[in-house]
Formats: C-alpha cells, structure tokens, sequence
C-alpha cells in the first residue's frame, strides 16, 4: 500500500514538473508569407523563432526574461478611437528584434541590425496572439539604445 501510495505521488509529482515547463505564448502572428513569428516564455527565458517550420526555423534564440522589455503606450487616433500599441524589444546581439501590436489594426516585427537598417514584417489580419499577462513580466525600463 505505502509503495502504491510513493508511486502515486511521483507520477503527481512529475506531472506538475512538466506543466510547469511548457511554453507559453507571449506573442504570435502569422506574415503575409505565411511564416510564424514567435515568442514563448519558458521557466524563465523568452524564446523566439521564426519560420515556415519550426523544427528548421530562419531564426531561433532565447534570452533570460529579465533582458526582454515591453512597452504599452495609449494614443487617441484621428477618428477618435483609443488605440494601445505595445512594443517588445529583445536582442541576439547583433539585431534588435521587436514585435509590435497596434491596437487590431496592425501587428508584426521590426528588425534592426547593428548598421541601422530597419525592416518591417507585416502579420496578416487577424492572425496575432498576445498574453497579456506574460507581457505584464517583461522588463518595462526600455534601455535608450533601443529607441535609437
């Protein structure tokens, strides 16, 4: 009876290990060429990929949670209507990745190399996932090279 008892718990045990290191989406959206940008929070990395396939992504990294920033920003747009945009920078060193969401309007990733070239990948419509309360534990004191 005792070992049914151990057994039990370890099998518990180890169940809520696993849950507890599944990823979760912090953002995601799918381009207009139909590839899959990703951020997913693990234990505590963020991981992001890129690709058509993610099991041979374009591009694929983490970075401690701690060295992700969010902002989230409230303008008041032409017609009146009350917009949040929310901005995620993260680096790999080289580049500075930065997926964005502009109310439901627009979503997608904004990419800068350490030459100053900026790029635009655009989501489709009604294609992004945000979890706010993953966001909500992002750093939000943004370093100023970011916004250079």
């Amino acid at each position: 009876m005792k070992k049914r008892i151990l057994m039990c718990f370890l099998v518990l045990l180890n169940g809520f290990a696993y849950a507890k290191s599944e990823r979760q989406i912090l953002f995601a959206c799918k381009t207009k060429n139909n590839k899959i940008i990703q951020l997913s929070k693990q234990n505590d990395r963020i991981h992001y990929q890129f690709g058509k396939n993610f099991r041979q992504p374009e591009w694929r990294f983490s970075v401690p949670i701690g060295e992700v920033y969010g902002t989230s920003t409230r303008v008041i747009a032409d017609n009146g209507e009350n917009i949040e945009i929310i901005d995620i920078f993260l680096t790999n060193g080289t580049v500075l990745f930065s997926p964005y969401m502009i109310g439901q309007q627009k979503s997608g990733l904004w990419l800068r190399n350490s030459m100053g070239k900026v790029s635009d990948v655009v989501c489709k419509p009604k294609t992004l996932q945000f979890n706010t309360s993953i966001f909500k534990q992002l750093n939000h004191d943004v370093p100023a090279e970011f916004y250079d």
